[in-house]
């Protein structure tokens, strides 16, 4: 795996329901940090995610951020990680540094109502996968995330949510059925 690359954790943002940011789907939800206690730009240009990248201009995964994709390449081929690399076709990661650079993907999720089951999720991020094992879903959003991003003075001026740069956003709301 010598030359092993992904573009997410230079251009992508995700934000979970219970504030965690990653940089993709797939990445470990535990490792970068949660917007309850830091800020998106202290989270993206932090020593956790410069200790990917550095992995990731050598070539290597990261044994412990990149594991769901490695598993799943080694079952189907494919993987969020490639997805991210056929989306960020210009991205040099031999090139990049190991500061983190505009997102071209911003994914955002108030609540966990989805309706795909992805091998790398589980019943805790997704309604449909709470569904398949028969777990109880949680409808409510996050309405103190929510609050807290667009209030936040600190995540207001951040650079990273700036719009200019970015190629797509993606504001998972979900809706409750009744």
């Amino acid at each position: 795996m010598s030359n092993f690359y992904c573009a997410a954790p230079w251009r992508g943002l995700h934000i979970n329901a219970r504030g965690n940011v990653k940089t993709c789907c797939a990445g470990n939800p535990n490792m970068l940090g949660n917007l309850y206690s830091q800020s998106i730009e202290q989270i993206l240009n932090g020593p956790v995610l410069q200790e990917i990248r550095q992995s990731l201009r050598q070539g290597q995964p990261h044994d412990q951020y990149c594991k769901n994709c490695i598993e799943r390449e080694s079952k189907s081929g494919d993987s969020e990680r490639s997805w991210h690399n056929r989306i960020n076709e210009q991205f040099d990661p031999s090139q990049a540094g190991l500061n983190y650079e505009y997102p071209a993907l911003i994914d955002v999720r108030w609540n966990t109502t989805c309706n795909l089951s992805c091998n790398y999720c589980d019943a805790g991020q997704s309604s449909k996968w709470a569904s398949i094992v028969k777990k109880p879903v949680d409808h409510n959003n996050n309405i103190q995330l929510k609050e807290r991003i667009i209030a936040n003075k600190e995540h207001k001026q951040e650079r990273i949510l700036k719009r200019e740069g970015i190629d797509q956003q993606n504001i998972i709301i979900g809706k409750r059925n009744r």
